[in-house]
């Protein structure tokens, strides 16, 4: 089985919508409220957003999916990072948080940040992200933790371990 990074293409849409709603729906979250939610994101730009959207294929069938934006300064935001649990464990995730980081230094973007989904948080701390505040309360009502990486401390590359590279930490 092999795992493969591209660019989202607009045929992709529903596909990544399905994606985001199993991941989301696999932690015990109400059914109506994760189908409500998955129905609103902004998958390939389609309501004017400038996100950047990546997808992983296993065998060429997608089975995850991540995208990007401009934050502020040098900051980028991770808008979105999906796996469908059908295929959790196999290296999809860690493909797309590594395509996440390249594109980012691409764009000689000083750092990487996003909102962690509470069942998401390991996964990230073993990618070497650290805690660097709390967001204001999201549209479920809850605060999440931010969690981030620092780009310009040391490279990063596919399969390189980013540990060390943090933003701060939690006290």
């Amino acid at each position: 089985m092999t795992i493969a990074v591209r660019r989202a293409e607009r045929s992709d849409g529903e596909r990544l919508r399905e994606i985001a709603a199993a991941a989301k729906g696999s932690w015990g979250y109400d059914a109506a409220r994760v189908a409500a939610w998955a129905a609103t994101i902004d998958v390939l730009g389609e309501k004017g957003s400038a996100k950047e959207i990546h997808v992983a294929e296993l065998d060429g069938n997608p089975v995850g999916w991540m995208s990007i934006v401009a934050g502020d300064a040098d900051a980028w935001v991770l808008d979105d990072l999906w796996v469908d649990p059908e295929s959790m464990g196999r290296g999809a995730g860690t493909l797309l948080f590594h395509r996440a980081v390249e594109l980012v230094r691409e764009r000689a973007g000083a750092r990487l940040e996003w909102e962690a989904e509470p069942n998401a948080v390991a996964f990230y701390e073993r990618l070497g992200a650290r805690y660097v505040r709390d967001s204001p309360p999201s549209e479920w009502g809850r605060t999440l933790p931010v969690y981030g990486i620092e780009l310009r401390a040391s490279p990063v590359s596919r399969g390189a371990d980013p540990r060390g590279t943090s933003l701060g930490s939690r006290t």
